[in-house]
């Protein structure tokens, strides 16, 4: 083509009609490109979102309800899934992802942010498919499965007792290596002790996360509790009448 030539490039170009099914198969596909969300299979059961440490999912939930539809969310955690929710389940997560992120709270110092963001990327690390924002589900149900745990470890899934009401220190964990008696200790222990103080004296340890919990805000308002009376934790009727008869030293380096 000489330079001369005037000739506008749409008339170098030919429009063809897209086939119909073409058009719709490409549609599907961008959409599910873009983080469609299914709602059921070819045969009409319903999808839920499943977190778990390899990313989120979406599958059908069947299940059975003989022993009754109260019964659904106890079958689940069978099944090691926690819903988000108890009466229309659209969201759960997995024991081992639950597990995982408190592990990574309590050893790497991770924040629930951080971790739901390194579940994104595992879900799309090229960052085309759309992630559902289940952040504000991650820190509620961790608060509730750190609450499960307790309970667990408290020995209440194996009593008839009311895990809403524990008594006072019913959830701290034994400790097997602190002088107890009848549990570690002879029984002339008090004449041993005589003889021999040095093994019976008691260490009290505090670490940088106990004078974290305790510390005073410095914000103006009430303070926010961490726990009501849980495991070590002091009610807060006792730590005020305590506070009330308490003497305030300084402390010489």
């Amino acid at each position: 083509m000489d330079e001369g030539d005037n000739i506008d490039d749409e008339d170098l170009w030919e429009d063809v009609e897209e086939d119909d099914e073409e058009s719709g198969a490409a549609e599907e596909i961008t959409e599910n490109a873009q983080g469609s969300r299914p709602s059921e299979d070819d045969i009409g059961n319903n999808f839920v979102r499943i977190v778990h440490l390899n990313g989120v999912h979406y599958l059908p939930l069947l299940y059975c309800l003989c022993g009754g539809e109260e019964r659904l969310h106890v079958d689940l955690s069978q099944a090691r899934l926690i819903p988000t929710s108890f009466i229309r389940i659209k969201t759960l997560f997995t024991c081992a992802v639950l597990d995982d992120y408190r592990l990574s709270n309590l050893e790497m110092k991770a924040s629930a942010y951080q971790y739901w963001q390194k579940i994104v990327r595992i879900t799309s690390p090229d960052g085309v498919t759309q992630v559902p924002d289940l952040y504000r589900e991650l820190r509620r149900l961790s608060r509730e499965w750190r609450w499960l745990k307790k309970i667990k470890w408290a020995g209440f899934g194996h009593e008839n007792r009311d895990p809403m009401n524990p008594a006072p220190g019913e959830l701290s964990i034994f400790c097997l290596t602190c002088l107890q008696p009848g549990v570690n200790l002879p029984p002339d222990w008090k004449a041993d002790q005589q003889r021999n103080p040095e093994p019976y004296i008691r260490d009290m340890t505090i670490d940088g996360n106990f004078t974290a919990d305790h510390v005073e805000s410095k914000n103006p308002g009430p303070d926010l509790w961490l726990s009501k009376g849980g495991r070590m934790m002091a009610s807060r009727v006792r730590i005020e009448a305590f506070m009330e008869m308490a003497v305030t030293r300084l402390t010489v380096w």
